[in-house]
């Protein structure tokens, strides 16, 4: 919303906007994006899964203008590599929420694999029940959300999982610049 706002008083001045956003909804006329795009990162990674045998796809989103856009970024993606998508269910922020998500989802018939388009907290907080409501094999996937989470490497329901972003060797280059220019971490 605020570079909505931002870009209708810059652009009567022609002054360009550079966001940090992921809503790709906002580019455009004037308006540049720098920020990670969902559709960039759930592609990459059901390209993956598909490479691995992986055909029927499911998924957990937020209830938010993110969940549906990674909602319709799965489909196309999964569409394209020639998967089928059985089921997206949208998810509240809280446990019971994610407890009813993956029950409605594991409902749905045979997913192998699960995309979870959150943080990588609340991936932590969901797997275990979609395990519960019966998607015992099921792969799941995530998205650069999980990149932010250092404690996805220690967390035992999320070995196997698989996410898309950034190679920790350029985000380092990066970082280190960051620092020898403005002297702090990015």
């Amino acid at each position: 919303d605020d570079v909505l706002g931002v870009a209708a008083l810059a652009r009567p001045a022609k002054i360009p906007v550079i966001s940090y956003s992921n809503d790709i909804g906002v580019a455009g006329q004037n308006v540049f994006l720098m920020g990670h795009l969902p559709h960039q990162s759930i592609d990459r990674v059901v390209r993956y899964a598909r490479g691995q045998g992986m055909a029927r796809f499911g998924a957990i989103v937020p209830k938010s203008v993110y969940g549906q856009r990674a909602g319709a970024s799965l489909g196309l993606s999964v569409k394209d590599a020639g998967g089928t998508l059985v089921s997206i269910q949208e998810a509240d922020a809280t446990a019971a929420g994610y407890d009813a998500a993956a029950k409605k989802l594991a409902k749905s018939g045979k997913i192998d694999a699960v995309l979870i388009a959150d943080s990588g907290r609340v991936a932590m907080a969901t797997v275990p029940a979609i395990r519960k409501h019966g998607l015992k094999t099921a792969k799941i996937l995530g998205t650069d959300l999980w990149n932010t989470d250092g404690s996805l490497s220690n967390s035992v329901p999320m070995r196997g999982a698989v996410f898309a972003s950034v190679a920790d060797g350029f985000y380092k280059q990066y970082a280190e610049k960051y620092r020898v220019r403005f002297g702090k971490a990015p």
